[in-house]
């Protein structure tokens, strides 16, 4: 009886039942086992992925805390250019307090910062800069301090916010690293030495990008060093190449400033002679400013600026302020109204700044007004002992839009309608000395309709004494014998010497009551001279230094003298000085 052959299916099933009946029980003890390990494997991959990050958050709390910073630091800068008010300050300073939660009470973002290195230094100066008073009630006057304690916050933090990404880098590579175990776990009971070798490959790629991260880093620094040395050596380069130059040309002129106030009241005026002399004295008075423009912006940018404390008559500083403009005034047929109410006969305060300040401010108002009236007007406010000097200078001129009042004490800053004269340094140099001075300014302005600056400076007031007798200590003969018949004729009795040693033996022979003296004596010094005086006959007497190298103030003893003047001045400025104990 014939059979029927067995379908392709049927035979593949016969083979498989056959080959499972012939499996050994190891054999299925394997299968058992590496099924286990795949399950478990599995189980352990997907707990793994499951779990929730750690680390991840690290950056993002310090970038929040550096971003709220930032814009606090912008805040404080408006607020001190008047652009918004103290409110709006404090509410950005709270914002900016409210990210340093991560950072001082306990959560696990703040453990996990804890570990990273810096965290307690950090901590301790936001604590002590949001504990800060002026922090908490932000006003316009202490805003310069707090963007100051900002900016020295901000390397601490900048440094900080590396390490956190560092840290967080580092953990999300070793959650990355636990996952890759997981799977690998999949594999190990089938290929261990393929595991151990995805390992061993993962630290060698981890180690040479470290290896890398360090050159890297290291060459940063290394451009960085480099970069803020050639910036150190250009910063110096250029202060010493304008010290010289300024060295160079103020002798001259102070020589020219002294021949010509000397040989003035010689000449009759409405003269074409007085008419050359009186366009010689402007043009010496637009270079002089020029120059001292550009030394004065140069020493403020260097934090090399000094201020000069004098007893000085605020009227006589005021009036020469404006009698130096008169001609201009009278040149653009614009009237001048001056209201001086009852000013104190003597104050201590730097009288060169301040006829400074408001000679910048008459200027200003000349160049940009056409028509009409510039008013200069002064008065001293005594409270709780306290004292202070308000200047005001408005004008009819064309006004400052209100889009750029903001900007206008910036350094070269013009505006729109830029006149001739104009080096756009006069009222940056202005903003920076009434703060050096203490003071502040403010700006009242419509276009269109002119404007108003209101200086407000705290003075001490003082006694005035009195003394004629002069020393007058110069090597230079064409600054000494000038300077002398210029005193002369104001009534005092000059005595002149033109070494250290002759100055010395004048000191030795007589007492005067004020001491003149140069600082650069030939191979001699100053404070060599200054030293004599300062014992024996002259110990009271006045000593005043003029120099046309102002880095010789730099030194210590220049604490010696009651007045330290930079070549050239005016004589104006001498006799106002000297009027102080005359």
């Amino acid at each position: 009886m014939p059979t029927s052959r067995p379908s392709p299916e049927e035979n593949m099933g016969r083979r498989f039942r056959a080959a499972w009946k012939g499996a050994s029980p190891s054999m299925l003890m394997l299968l058992f086992v590496v099924a286990s390990g795949i399950y478990l494997a599995t189980e352990r991959f997907v707990a793994a992925r499951a779990l929730p990050p750690h680390g991840d958050d690290l950056y993002w709390s310090v970038a929040q805390l550096q971003v709220e910073l930032e814009r606090s630091r912008a805040e404080l800068e408006r607020l001190r250019a008047g652009e918004i008010d103290a409110s709006q300050a404090q509410t950005r300073l709270a914002i900016a307090q409210s990210r340093t939660l991560d950072f001082l009470l306990p959560s696990p973002v703040s453990r996990q910062l804890g570990g990273i290195n810096g965290f307690a230094a950090l901590t301790e100066q936001l604590q002590r800069f949001f504990h800060d008073e002026r922090v908490r009630h932000p006003q316009p006057a202490d805003a310069a301090a707090l963007v100051a304690a900002i900016d020295q916050l901000r390397p601490t933090l900048a440094e900080f916010a590396v390490q956190s990404r560092v840290a967080e880098v580092g953990a999300r590579e070793a959650r990355n690293r636990e996952q890759e175990r997981n799977q690998h776990l999949m594999s190990l009971w089938f290929a261990l030495w393929v595991a151990i070798c995805i390992v061993i490959l993962g630290l060698l790629y981890r180690y040479q990008n470290a290896r890398r991260d360090v050159a890297s880093h290291q060459a940063l620094l290394e451009q960085e060093r480099a970069a803020h040395q050639a910036t150190v050596a250009a910063e110096l380069d250029r202060t010493t190449f304008l010290a010289t130059i300024s060295h160079e040309i103020r002798s001259p002129l102070q020589t020219m400033q002294v021949c010509v106030e000397l040989i003035e009241p010689q000449i009759a005026s409405g003269s074409k002679t007085y008419a050359a002399l009186s366009r010689l004295k402007s043009s010496m008075a637009h270079l002089m400013t020029q120059v001292r423009d550009i030394m004065d912006i140069s020493a403020i940018h260097n934090m090399q600026f000094r201020l000069q404390p004098e007893d000085v008559d605020l009227a006589q500083i005021l009036h020469e302020a404006i009698d130096a403009y008169r001609v201009q005034l009278e040149g653009k047929g614009l009237q001048l109204s001056v209201a001086l109410e009852d000013l104190p006969p003597l104050a201590r305060l730097d009288g060169c700044r301040l006829r400074q300040i408001v000679g910048n401010l008459i200027s200003n108002a000349i160049r940009y007004t056409d028509h009409g009236a510039v008013t200069v007007a002064a008065r001293v406010e005594t409270a709780d002992g306290l004292s202070v000097l308000e200047v005001r200078v408005a004008d009819t001129g064309i006004g400052v839009p209100a889009d750029l009042q903001s900007r206008i004490f910036q350094p070269f800053f013009q505006g729109r309608q830029r006149r001739p004269g104009s080096s756009g340094l006069g009222l940056a140099i202005v903003k920076e000395l009434v703060r050096l001075l203490g003071g502040e300014i403010a700006l009242r302005s419509e276009e269109g309709r002119g404007s108003e600056f209101s200086v407000r400076l705290p003075i001490q007031l003082t006694l005035a004494a009195s003394d004629k007798t002069i020393l007058l200590v110069d090597d230079d003969p064409n600054i000494r014998e000038p300077f002398a018949d210029c005193l002369a004729l104001d009534g005092y009795a000059v005595t002149t010497a033109a070494t250290a040693a002759e100055a010395c033996r004048r000191l030795r022979e007589q007492a005067f009551g004020v001491v003149l003296l140069d600082m650069q004596l030939g191979a001699d010094s100053g404070y060599d001279v200054a030293s004599k005086a300062r014992d024996g006959l002259n110990r009271a007497a006045r000593l005043i230094a003029m120099t046309a190298y102002p880095e010789e103030y730099s030194d210590p003893r220049a604490a010696w003298f009651d007045e330290r003047l930079e070549k050239p001045f005016d004589l104006s400025r001498l006799r106002a000085s000297l009027r102080q104990r005359g």
